[in-house]
């Protein structure tokens, strides 16, 4: 599906790279859906999860300073866009919330 095949795409690309300051913020409306679709993408790309492939939400966070793409969910991300210092950390954000962000 897009969640899980999307963000790929763009890191086989080079679209979303930690190292250009590029990432890339997937969002999913429930934290279960956040865990396994991070875990199967981490999974897929044969990285471990919280390096290149990460995932937040509300009192658990799995990223690192390599990740590329955040998976989280729509409230978090509501949470990140409001907050001033972390306001430019996410450059693209696609996934369910995209309506929420109109």
């Amino acid at each position: 599906g897009k969640s899980t095949q999307v963000p790929q795409f763009l890191l086989e690309e080079g679209l979303v790279s930690k190292e250009l300051g590029r990432r890339c913020c997937v969002t999913q409306p429930r934290r279960v859906a956040v865990l396994s679709v991070s875990r199967r993408v981490a999974e897929e790309r044969k990285c471990d999860l919280g390096d290149e492939i990460g995932y937040a939400m509300r009192f658990d966070t799995c990223a690192g300073d390599r990740t590329a793409v955040k998976f989280a969910t729509d409230g978090y991300l509501l949470r990140e866009a409001t907050s001033s210092s972390s306001s430019s950390s996410s450059s693209l954000k696609t996934g369910e919330s995209q309506s929420l962000l109109r």
